[in-house]
């Protein structure tokens, strides 16, 4: 469990980075994917849940939603360099890259390691949902779907930006 972990935490930090093509139609996938799992994750916890877990939880999850808005503020776009097949000149959300750089994963880096930090912290304090990697892929879910209802306008301003600027 550990490595998809990784592998999921080095997946979104690298899709910060490097440019990806804007799907604009299917922005939902990831999120409910990682939600899925995240409360199937926590579910299987033999143990109540305590006052500090949901304390520590609701904390992290304002941290997870801002940061998610955030990264929807930084994120920069292009036109996509070679259109494929399409012979339009005009430029819609199917036809931009997006990335959030470096501040991107400055931002997820800084949830992973606050969620970790609080759940050895608080382990002794009876924050026992807080170590369940559950908690980290709900985290990312709902950094996920800030992100998608912020970046809406978003790139409805990137499309008429650059629409006029090519005509």
């Amino acid at each position: 469990m550990l490595a998809l972990i990784v592998a999921l935490i080095i997946f979104l930090l690298a899709q910060q980075l490097f440019w990806s093509r804007l799907d604009i139609r299917r922005p939902w996938a990831l999120p409910v994917i990682l939600g899925g799992v995240g409360i199937l994750l926590v579910s299987l916890r033999p143990f109540p849940m305590t006052v500090v877990d949901l304390v520590i939880s609701g904390v992290l999850f304002v941290a997870a939603f801002l940061t998610g808005i955030a990264m929807a503020a930084i994120t920069q776009f292009r036109p996509i360099a070679s259109p494929g097949k399409s012979s339009s000149t005009e430029v819609g959300a199917d036809r931009l890259e997006e990335r959030t750089g470096w501040g991107g994963i400055a931002m997820l880096a800084l949830l992973v390691v606050a969620r970790v930090v609080l759940s050895l912290v608080l382990k002794n304090d009876g924050a026992g949902y807080m170590a369940t990697s559950g908690i980290l892929l709900l985290l990312f879910a709902a950094n996920r779907v800030a992100y998608v209802i912020a970046i809406r306008p978003r790139v409805r301003r990137a499309v008429a930006r650059l629409s006029h600027s090519t005509a």
